[in-house]
């Protein structure tokens, strides 16, 4: 009786012993093959070749009209993304790999033209800006045409991406402008007692806890909500910022044509609707996205063309995700970077749970 009752136990220790080891070894399959996928995507977005998909068009042209979204926060490169994977990065759109596309595509003969299709309330700087020059070093390369279409948005950021193009369209109820800078928030809580953290909860202040920041170089801790900005360090960011704000004027001012001063102090920081907008000449009118294709087709002479975009790369790994339901929302992520934005909106937007 005795041996058979061990004889079962044992049985049972044994199975739990290989589940155990199963559950280990296709975690560390999973996370093994994750860091294969990610690797080959990396190699593949390097290659001198890009795979397309048609959206429209006649497929049978040869004449080709390349669309490339540039969609939400837009940053630098993918070493700000929370993640390698490209199913996670949905939503964000990196400077570097959208310059690296334009650079491609001036090798495709093929290719007669860009369309940019924006809706984008902004990022960082130079993810912004490496948008806008491999915009001007496409044009220079092949002589094609490259037009904006803005679907929704194309603030601050969004819209300096935008401005090297030949002609900006967009489309029905749009918003257009925010030629600013901004860094920040630098918070102050004075004499904090109570905290539920500072992107969630209240902080409540009198006379109560002390937070401490150990640090070395003088003005080392800016941004410590802890104490209030000196006036020395609030000088020094606006200085940094105003440097910024003219660099961006003056490249909406030569590609714009619109003299500086209307910039700074008529259109300002502003967001405008279409018809403000053209009257402003920060677009050149109001079309849809078609209308768009239509309008570069013409001025190009094409009597066909079909739309091509650069075909999603997901592996086998992301496909499965994907179909299980998998998606970045359970992640969560903090894309705001220690840098000055040209961004419209709600800075703490860019750092919260994707829920």
């Amino acid at each position: 009786m005795k041996s058979s009752f061990f004889r079962m136990l044992f049985k049972r220790v044994i199975t739990i012993v290989v589940s155990v080891h199963a559950i280990i070894l296709s975690i560390f399959s999973a996370v093994l093959l994750i860091g294969i996928l990610s690797a080959v995507t990396l190699r593949a977005d390097s290659s001198d070749t890009l795979d397309y998909r048609i959206v429209e068009g006649n497929k049978g042209s040869a004449n080709k009209i390349l669309s490339i979204p540039v969609t939400g926060v837009i940053l630098g490169d993918v070493s700000e993304s929370p993640s390698s994977l490209p199913f996670l990065t949905e939503g964000v759109t990196f400077g570097y790999r959208v310059k690296d596309e334009l650079l491609k595509a001036s090798k495709d003969s093929d290719i007669k033209g860009v369309v940019l299709e924006v809706n984008s309330p902004g990022g960082t700087i130079y993810g912004s800006r490496a948008i806008a020059d491999g915009i001007a070093d496409y044009k220079k390369a092949t002589g094609n045409p490259v037009y904006v279409y803005i679907g929704g948005l194309a603030a601050s950021g969004g819209y300096m991406a935008s401005v090297t193009a030949d002609q900006i369209f967009a489309d029905y109820g749009s918003t257009i402008g925010s030629i600013g800078v901004i860094y920040g928030p630098i918070k102050f809580y004075d004499t904090v007692i109570s905290e539920g953290g500072l992107l969630e909860g209240e902080v409540l202040t009198q006379n109560g806890i002390e937070s401490t920041y150990i640090s070395a170089g003088k003005s080392k801790d800016l941004g410590n909500p802890y104490r209030q900005i000196t006036a020395e360090e609030k000088a020094s960011l606006q200085k940094m910022v105003d440097t910024e704000y003219t660099s961006f004027v003056n490249l909406v001012s030569i590609q714009r044509k619109i003299p500086q001063d209307q910039i700074r102090n008529t259109i300002g920081a502003l967001i405008y609707a279409n018809d403000i907008a053209k009257e402003l000449h920060l677009i050149d009118g109001t079309h849809n996205k078609q209308d768009t294709y239509t309008i570069l087709a013409k001025n190009k002479r094409l009597s066909d063309y079909q739309v091509i975009q650069k075909a999603p790369s997901y592996g086998f790994f992301e496909n499965l995700l994907l179909s299980t339901g998998f998606t970045k929302k359970s992640l969560s992520t903090c894309i705001i970077p220690e840098t000055i934005l040209v961004y419209h909106g709600d800075l703490s937007v860019l750092c919260s749970r994707n829920n």
